[in-house]
Order: structure tokens, then sequence, then C-alpha cells
């Protein structure tokens, strides 16, 4: 299994997710506006986020690794997550969720950055995709000021605990295309 390093960035560092961090992920985890765009409802234990938290814990492996998206002092305020990585393809998709506390404040940005780097130049990778909820307008402008280019439409992709189906925009970036650096 390859190791995954810490990212170090001005602001915020991604550190391997582990059990300390449930209080801060639980703090934002029982806030609805963060299950906005999201399969399932909110937390209402912190019982659902320990089991959410072991469960990514121990997903571990070499096709799944997921970082904590930590201010310098501490304080989780997200998770990164890398799945689907495929070493002999070079690719890998991204996932991300960070407390509507902080929204529009540059931290999915400059987490985003630190992962573009981590990938591309240190494990050689050459794509990176996202699938976006279809009405997650910030996060799909996000990506795309970065670079990232949309493929299409996954209709009927999501599927709520309600059985409500969801589109989401697929979207990638190559190691090829032009990237924002800042």
């Amino acid at each position: 299994m390859p190791k995954f390093q810490n990212l170090i960035g001005k602001r915020i560092d991604l550190v391997k997710v582990n059990i300390s961090g449930l209080d801060d992920i639980h703090e934002y985890s029982t806030n609805k506006e963060f299950f906005t765009y999201f399969e399932y409802d909110v937390y209402t234990s912190k019982n659902q986020t320990e089991q959410f938290l072991k469960k990514i814990i121990n997903s571990e492996s070499k096709n799944f690794h997921c970082w904590f998206i930590s201010l310098k002092n501490k304080k989780t305020i997200g998770t990164f997550t890398l799945r689907d990585i495929n070493f002999e393809r070079r690719s890998c998709e991204i996932t991300y969720g960070i407390s509507p506390k902080y929204w529009g404040n540059g931290y999915f940005h400059e987490a985003l950055m630190l992962v573009i780097n981590h990938i591309f130049n240190k494990l050689n990778f050459h794509r990176i995709s996202a699938k976006v909820h279809i009405k997650n307008t910030k996060s799909i402008n996000g990506l795309k000021k970065i670079g990232f280019k949309q493929e299409g439409i996954l209709r009927e992709f999501l599927c709520d605990e309600k059985g409500k189906m969801d589109d989401v925009v697929l979207l990638s970036i190559l190691t090829t295309d032009k990237i924002l650096k800042n």
C-alpha cells in the first residue's frame, strides 16, 4: 500500500484521518447545511459521526485515502478523499467536504491545490476526476476555476435516503490541462 504523506499548506494542513478528529467532525456533521448536496441526512448523534469516521479509517487502502483538512491550530474543518486510485492508469477521483462555517474563505482552493500538486508531481498521475451534485454550483465553479473541465452529466447518479434521484456533473483535470497556480 502506498504511503500518502501529510500535505502542508500556508493556512491548512492535510493530515491522515484519525479518531482524534471526532469532536470537530461531529460539530459540522450536525449542521443540516453541510448535507445539502449529499445522499444522506444530517447526523443526529455523536455515535453516527464516530461510525462514519471509523468507516473512513478502516477503508484506507491502495485505492482509498482520506485526509483531514486542518487549520494550523489543529482544528479539523473538513475532509479530502482520494478514491478509485488506479496506479496503472495514473488516475483517481476526489471527494471533499468542508464545514459551512469555513465556506468562502479559500480553504477548499488551498486544499485542492495541495492535492493536485501531490497527485500530479509526486505520484506522477495523469488524471483527476470529481463528481459534483448538479445544483452545487459553488463547488463546480471552484473546480472549473482551477482548470477542471466538465465532461458530462451522470443522470440520476445519486439516490438519497428517501429515494430521490439527482444528477451529478462529471469533471476532470489532466496534467496536460492549464492549471491555475494560485
